[in-house]
């Protein structure tokens, strides 16, 4: 979590998760917190998808990072209290189980979460 914190003005300073040119993509919901994040992914092509209705999958479904959006991020620390949350890295109301995920890909994928949140 730390890690993503620090990179957050870094994010602001890039223009993460806008379209081409710095302008924001019209067709992302800003409320959207997983589609702002998934588009962020895409612009990197980062291969990712999206997951029922709170979930992106970065590559493969058994060994890829997977991201679980919460609607807050009280939800997201009670997970992690609960014991559920088992290797996974909170960013906001986020939890990124990050897997086989190397760290430039986990790098990535914080700033795109960061920026959604």
């Amino acid at each position: 979590m730390h890690r993503a914190l620090a990179l957050i003005p870094l994010c602001a300073a890039v223009g993460c998760g806008s379209a081409s040119g710095g302008t924001p993509d019209a067709s992302v919901d800003p409320n959207d917190k997983r589609s702002v994040a998934l588009a962020c992914m895409k612009e990197k092509r980062i291969d990712a998808r999206p997951e029922g209705k709170d979930v992106i999958q970065v590559g493969d479904r058994r060994t890829g990072p997977r991201i679980q959006f919460y609607l807050s991020t009280g939800a997201a620390e009670t997970t992690q209290f609960k014991g559920e949350a088992q290797g996974a890295e909170q960013i906001e109301n986020a939890l990124m189980y990050v897997r086989e995920g190397d760290e430039r890909l986990l790098e990535e994928l914080e700033i795109c979460i960061a920026d959604s949140v």
